[in-house]
């Protein structure tokens, strides 16, 4: 718990410093703007606390030196080839979606939508990374987006808990959906109210409410990766007590227990269990790597890879192994098993 703290407290400066930052420096376009620049931010430095010091002076750095609010020009190239792949990835997933009728499936293609927007928003930074809308447009939507992926992954650990033997859950497979949902869509709430908030006081250089909204938000990026974290703690039980035997509930019939042999064994299910395993691993270094300072969003190839790399995955996965072509492989398998004529 002392290095969750001890995380929070820095992303609190971290957001702090860069909302400050935003209020305090004026357009780094304009260099004749620089001495009275350096005025604002040496008034800023001295109202703030040591720790928000340090920081503020790295950010404002990076400004000087034609960085924008990133740090860095976001390369126009990547930023397109990603856009793309987002696009066909998406777009397949609408055609499975409309050919196989699995309406829940519809959070992935807004996932994807939202996805575009946010990379479509990098692109125009590529070009003037010192405008903060494309900046904070970008920031918002990429922290939206993996809510919606999360849904899906919730929903198939729900259905591989109710075919593969529910005594090894601690919680019964119709309530993931319900309860990771609800948080999700809660700190989905508390993230978007934060950032309107943080940009509206950005905008308008007024520190205290930017200050008041970054707090906002991280309150709910927080609360998000804990329940992401509660998540993938029930989920890595469930699999060892699964393999290793070790229910927590009583054991059901025998008539029962054989049917769910049948449902274990299908290779369907064991590669759905996989594509569920990838996104939940792709989702949970997303949620690690959330942020308005630090390593991963001023260093291009690190947000390339834990952002844009880590989302291709989780949503490249579902088009590869989507979820209704396991569910009706894992029913033809079983009917196989029926017709087989018993001794």
């Amino acid at each position: 718990m002392l290095k969750v703290d001890s995380a929070t407290s820095l992303f609190s400066y971290k957001v702090r410093s860069r909302l400050l930052a935003v209020s305090s420096v004026p357009d780094i376009r304009h260099p004749k703007s620089d001495l009275a620049g350096q005025v604002h931010i040496e008034a800023a430095i001295h109202s703030s606390s040591s720790t928000m010091n340090s920081t503020f002076i790295d950010i404002t750095s990076a400004q000087q030196d034609y960085g924008g609010y990133y740090g860095y020009t976001p390369t126009l190239s990547i930023s397109i080839v990603i856009l793309v792949l987002f696009c066909v990835s998406t777009l397949i997933h609408t055609g499975q979606l409309i050919y196989r009728r699995t309406w829940w499936m519809l959070a992935m293609v807004i996932g994807g939508v939202i996805e575009i927007a946010g990379w479509i928003s990098r692109v125009c930074s590529s070009s003037d990374p010192s405008s903060l809308s494309p900046f904070l447009a970008q920031q918002v939507t990429l922290i939206i987006a993996p809510v919606f992926y999360s849904a899906v992954v919730y929903v198939i650990l729900g259905y591989i808990i109710y075919k593969c033997g529910e005594q090894y859950s601690r919680v019964r497979s119709r309530y993931y959906g319900i309860i990771f949902l609800v948080c999700d869509v809660a700190s989905l709430v508390v993230q978007a109210v934060g950032g309107a908030k943080a940009a509206g006081g950005a905008a308008d250089k007024d520190i205290e409410v930017s200050n008041s909204g970054a707090n906002i938000m991280m309150g709910g990026i927080v609360f998000q990766l804990f329940s992401m974290t509660l998540f993938v703690i029930l989920a890595v039980e469930y699999s060892l007590r699964a393999y290793y035997d070790k229910p927590l509930k009583s054991k059901v019939s025998d008539v029962k227990m054989d049917a769910k042999k049948n449902t274990v064994d299908s290779s369907a299910v064991k590669k759905l269990l996989a594509a569920m395993v990838v996104g939940t691993v792709t989702l949970y270094i997303r949620e690690l790597s959330e942020g308005w300072t630090g390593p991963i969003i001023t260093t291009e190839v690190y947000f390339i890879i834990f952002d844009g790399v880590m989302m291709l995955i989780c949503m490249g996965i579902f088009n590869i192994l989507y979820p209704t072509w396991a569910f009706r492989r894992e029913k033809e398998e079983v009917k196989k098993v029926d017709l087989v004529p018993t001794a």
